[in-house]
């Protein structure tokens, strides 16, 4: 069994409604992160896969701002009798 998880389309909201870059972490997107993972278990049995948007409060410089993204997340499983390729 594998499973993996992407963290895309990261940015800042202040708390005056300001959309900013993040400052870190990738710029993948969530379209990219589902293609990357359609390439990388292309001989699997997916059993989920999930988008599912997420958000932290953080501080910087004494500015209040919450950190979005979405998590790209797939779960899946070698098929039957492909254990020795």
């Amino acid at each position: 069994m594998a499973a993996i998880a992407i963290v895309a389309d990261r940015f800042e909201v202040t708390e005056d409604g300001r959309r900013r870059p993040a400052l870190l972490e990738s710029e993948i997107s969530s379209r990219d992160a589902d293609r990357l993972l359609r390439e990388v278990f292309g001989g699997y049995d997916v059993i989920k896969t999930e988008r599912k948007p997420t958000e932290v409060a953080e501080t910087r410089d004494g500015e209040r701002y919450a950190l979005r993204s979405t998590l790209v997340s797939r779960l899946a499983v070698k098929p039957r009798g492909s254990e020795g390729s």
